[in-house]
């Protein structure tokens, strides 16, 4: 299957667009898995969208959708409440008004089933073997799901967090398309991320004969790093850090603050732990960052030692985690600190 991208600053709808896009160049598969890597985007959207292809691949005698079902399976964590019903009627009412063609005498409400599981993808394995006939299998945020004999990489020693989750959706994909081909049962992942900057990883998520990639590329910075990290260990192995600092001091399409949690991290890199914690204790403006940098820089001081330290960002942190990445580094953190 085909790769197709998209950008945010250049198209007026991407998401859109790349769906509509990705379906036209492939048409809507009976057998096999359509990873989207979709960013952080609301759910409501990005599911009317996907659920208007799936209806709209049609059967040649009835003219309908051949789907008496589509489930929808996501983090238990991800919804709360009753906010799974309300993204059911705000998705019902979108697809009703693109015209998708449901069996006949068959609502949106009933059509679409809200399945929540927890993290392992063992569950969702389980749950794709046991779907009814004739029924779709959308899963959201495929990114925070697990393969538990799969080693656990943390993001200090990741470069950005798609080294963390693009080997975990990768086996998540090869362990579901088993049931796929076997069932004959279509299967969407939509990750919850950006599409990989780093090509060795964009292409594991397309080395999987039967599975199909999409995406919005990754914001700048991310992709910049991902594209340049290995080149930089290599300056690095060869003791010319001036280089990748000054490289880095360059890139000034990044915001500042960014640039300079990013030269932090080449110093952590580089094994100059002393001047890594000098420069992290100096930074006036902590609690203006993002939280995944503060955790960046909570992680990279609990490494140096500077557990004190450590726990101070980590509090900083903690409030703004969101991804299952993030949230695993923090407990990690939390143990060393304790220890």
């Amino acid at each position: 299957m085909a790769d197709a991208t998209a950008s945010p600053l250049t198209d007026p709808d991407p998401i859109e667009e790349a769906l509509r896009g990705y379906y036209s160049a492939n048409g809507f598969s009976l057998v096999g898995i359509d990873l989207f890597c979709l960013g952080t985007i609301r759910a409501s959207k990005a599911l009317a969208l996907m659920l208007t292809m799936v209806g709209g691949a049609t059967h040649p005698e009835s003219g309908r959708s051949p789907f008496s079902r589509v489930f929808i399976a996501y983090p238990k964590t991800a919804m709360t409440g009753d906010a799974a019903a309300k993204l059911l009627a705000s998705i019902a009412v979108q697809v009703e008004s693109n015209n998708t063609k449901l069996p006949v005498g068959v609502e949106p409400t009933q059509w679409v089933s809200f399945e929540p599981v927890d993290l392992r993808a063992e569950v969702l394995v389980e749950l794709a073997d046991g779907l009814p006939e004739n029924s779709a299998l959308i899963i959201l945020r495929a990114a925070d799901f697990r393969v538990e004999d799969l080693a656990a990489v943390d993001l200090a020693s990741a470069a950005v967090p798609e080294d963390v989750w693009a080997p975990q959706v990768h086996n998540l994909a090869r362990m579901l398309l088993d049931v796929s081909k076997r069932r004959s049962l279509p299967i969407i992942l939509e990750a919850g991320r950006d599409l990989p900057s780093n090509e060795t990883l964009r292409k594991l998520l397309q080395s999987l004969d039967g599975v199909g990639l999409m995406g919005i590329e990754a914001q700048p910075a991310d992709a910049y790093i991902a594209r340049n990290i290995a080149r930089w260990d290599g300056l690095l192995a060869e003791g010319r850090i001036g280089e990748v600092l000054d490289e880095i001091e360059g890139a000034t399409e990044w915001p500042l603050r960014a640039r300079e949690v990013y030269r932090l991290q080449v110093l952590y890199r580089a094994g100059l732990y002393g001047q890594t914690i000098e420069a992290i204790e100096n930074v006036t403006y902590l609690a203006e960052l993002d939280a995944p940098l503060k955790l960046r820089l909570a992680r990279i001081a609990s490494d140096c030692g500077a557990l004190v330290l450590a726990g101070r960002l980590l509090n900083l942190a903690l409030p703004g985690l969101a991804t299952v990445e993030e949230l695993l580094t923090a407990a990690l953190v939390a143990d060393e600190i304790d220890d």
